[in-house]
């Protein structure tokens, strides 16, 4: 929790005191929900009120439970802020009171917030961290330019103006103008001024100078990011999307949203349009580097179940570190392409097998409550464009108790950084599936292996004593994975390892050219290490998500079985291999000896070098990113689409020499954890050592 804020997804809740549909009522429960369930960014609408300002939708007009005083909201806010979750909590203020009740909210703030609010540096390039600012609350807002008395903004809210960005800045038609239409009033709006206007039909709010200076970070609407593709925005602003706006750059310019929340922070809210309360998918927004996926906590349904998924796997601290395509400098995502790969980062195969269910209770609108379920399992992985699919089991016929399925399920991950695994059990009817529980949770904080997935309800609480047992089986889609002979692997490798983009400049594709043998080095040192130990596994017959102390197991078994002697032996001391004595030696066991011997030299290989080049490539990604400079430079020279790829080339150049480093250092990892429980256990098994030899 080191780095910037806007390095993080940040749980968030859309206008937090209410607690039903968008018409109310409001209420200090909507807000301790919201907290307890350990969002960090939350969001008041501010009116005047009666005698004092008041939290509510939309003016007080509505009497009753349809506001509530500012004063019991900051209240609440200050006895649940840091409950669940010590890390700074944004409490976002939508200004729209006269200047006298503004003067309130500063002195409601100072008495109520006051030795929690931050007060630390806070400028372009001083973005603290969640760690550096525990217990601290950042105050979001509008802010005057300048040294100004007030600032007069026009009294369309962020939540209103809902109107497609400038079209100059983008490819898509324009779209047709909209009006909105307000105390008698109708303004057509076709476009989004940079800055809010001076004055407007509408009418104006002016913002006083000391609740201005309160603000730490400036709320603004969408501005309509320029052509520049390499342009940075500084980070103490929060930019607004609305869902409209936010679909119009899902088709046009999600590469520029990605790179500009590098630097600032985002947060998109659902379109007015749903007044029953419903969640936009926050998928779509992380997906496009939007820290920010305001939900409505008080809804249920797939949105908060994967909302919450992604924020439990960090403890509920409201806090989840984004991938690093979404955080390094050159970092990249091709929208356009769904087959693309991610720069610096290596797809995955992943295997589900669902094996059996316990204990899956009735779903709670089941109206016989003598009628046994018949369940069945969806898994569901949600990610970016091309990783998301969905697939499920048979239902099983009048069992909830222990119902048995054993199927399994493939899922090929592009971006495995950013899936979420859903695992949904249904009860088949003939009329529709009833929902029984579900389980989320970021592939990242997945291991392979038997696991049971324990169900929660609907409402996130826990089903007890229901749960999935499955297993999980992940697998880096490296080139040449699939070869059969090893001289065929190492060929594929080095093909794949020199496929460096050309960007168009000659000085940098010159610069990256230079680095190709040393990519070729890693790809052959990894993956022939893992082709040793992966043709080890798969010689001892057993399915291919096995683990090293099963093998060894099964070649001691068969050993006993045969009445053969099984010995392990150390290759210069670093090395375990086995050696075989008396009687019929079985074929599996020859093979498994023969394979694990034969690949010591790749493995001699790799711990011997892999350090040394892990250094170089580090290196070279570090020369190569100031050189980002002389790109932005050259690209002015291009037209728009040509930059774009030129710097989608340079993305790919410079984090392939990062990853390829980081690769080899995890290969270094495994081949030697690999080794130490071959060693383990074989003498767990009783096989003893010999004398040791030398290769």
């Amino acid at each position: 929790m080191t780095q910037p804020m806007s390095h993080y997804f940040i749980s968030a809740s859309h206008n937090t005191y209410l607690t039903q549909a968008q018409t109310g009522p409001c209420e200090a429960m909507g807000i301790t929900r919201a907290l307890h369930r350990g969002c960090r960014l939350i969001d008041l609408d501010v009116w005047d009120g009666p005698t004092s300002p008041v939290v509510c939708r939309e003016g007080t007009s509505g009497g009753g439970d349809a506001y509530m005083p500012l004063s019991t909201a900051l209240d609440t806010v200050r006895d649940a802020a840091f409950k669940v979750s010590q890390y700074p909590l944004l409490l976002r203020l939508e200004n729209h009171c006269t200047l006298p009740q503004q003067g309130e909210i500063v002195e409601l703030l100072k008495s109520k917030l006051g030795e929690y609010l931050y007060d630390g540096p806070l400028d372009e390039a001083n973005v603290p961290s969640p760690a550096n600012c525990t217990q601290k609350i950042f105050l979001i807002g509008k802010k005057i330019a300048g040294a100004s008395q007030m600032s007069t903004d026009g009294n369309v809210t962020e939540e209103e103006d809902e109107t497609l960005p400038n079209i100059d800045a983008f490819d898509s038609p324009a779209p047709p103008s909209r009006k909105i239409s307000r105390a008698g009033s109708t303004t057509t709006i076709t476009s989004i001024p940079v800055v809010p206007p001076a004055t407007s039909s509408l009418g104006t709010i002016r913002t006083a100078k000391e609740l201005s200076n309160m603000m730490n970070l400036s709320s603004v609407s969408d501005p309509g990011f320029s052509d520049n593709v390499f342009e940075q925005v500084g980070g103490t602003k929060v930019i607004a999307l609305s869902e409209p706006r936010l679909g119009l750059y899902t088709v046009s310019r999600s590469e520029r949203l990605m790179q500009r929340s590098k630097s600032l922070l985002a947060r998109a809210y659902p379109a007015t349009s749903r007044a029953e309360s419903s969640n936009v998918d926050p998928i779509s927004v992380w997906s496009r580097g939007v820290q920010c996926s305001a939900m409505n906590c008080q809804t249920i349904g797939k949105s908060m179940d994967l909302n919450e998924g992604l924020f439990k796997a960090n403890g509920y601290s409201g806090y989840y570190l984004k991938p690093a395509a979404f955080r390094n400098e050159c970092g990249f995502v091709n929208y356009k392409d769904a087959n693309s790969l991610v720069p610096g980062t290596t797809p995955v195969d992943l295997v589900v097998k669902i094996i059996s269910g316990q204990m899956l209770p009735k779903p709670s609108q089941t109206e016989n409550r003598t009628e046994v379920i018949d369940p069945y399992v969806s898994v569901e992985v949600e990610g970016i464009d091309g990783d998301r699919a969905a697939q499920r089991t048979r239902s099983i016929e009048n069992n909830g108790f222990n119902p048995v399925w054993d199927e399994s399920f493939s899922f090929h991950l592009r971006f495995p950084d950013l899936a979420i695994v859903r695992f949904v059990v249904l009860d088949a009817d003939a009329i529709g599936s009833d929902f029984i529980g579900q389980f989320c949770i970021p592939l990242a904080s997945f291991k392979s292996g038997y696991r049971h997935v324990h169900l929660i309800s609907n409402v996130h609480l826990p089903i007890p004593n229901a749960s999935l047992f499955v297993h999980i089986s992940i697998n880096k889609d490296r080139p040449g994975r699939r070869i059969a002979s090893g001289a065929a692997y190492s060929k594929k490798a080095k093909k794949e390892a020199v496929a460096l983009s050309g960007i168009g400049v000659k000085d940098l594709d010159a610069h990256f050219k230079k680095y190709s043998p040393l990519l070729t080095q890693a790809a052959v040192l990894s993956y022939d290490a893992d082709l040793a130990l992966s043709t080890f596994k798969d010689s001892c017959g057993l399915a291919g998500w096995t683990t090293i102390h099963k093998c060894v197991r099964s070649l001691v078994n068969r050993c006993r079985v045969a009445g053969v002697s099984l010995a392990l032996t150390k290759v210069d001391e670093h090395y375990p291999t086995f050696t075989t004595a008396g009687g019929d030696v079985p074929d599996v066991v020859k093979k498994a000896v023969q394979a694990l011997s034969q690949g010591v030299p790749a493995l001699r290989a790799l711990r011997s070098d892999a350090s040394r080049v892990a250094d170089e490539l580090k290196a070279a990604y570090e020369e190569s990113l100031p050189l980002l400079k002389s790109l932005q430079t050259a690209a002015m020279a291009f037209g728009e689409r040509r930059s774009q790829k030129a710097f989608e080339a340079f993305s790919w150049n410079c984090l392939s020499l990062k990853s390829e480093g980081e690769e080899l250092l995890n290969a270094l990892a495994d081949v030697s954890n690999c080794l130490k429980r071959i060693e383990h256990s074989a003498r767990l098994h009783g096989v003893s050592s010999d004398a040791k030899s030398t290769a």
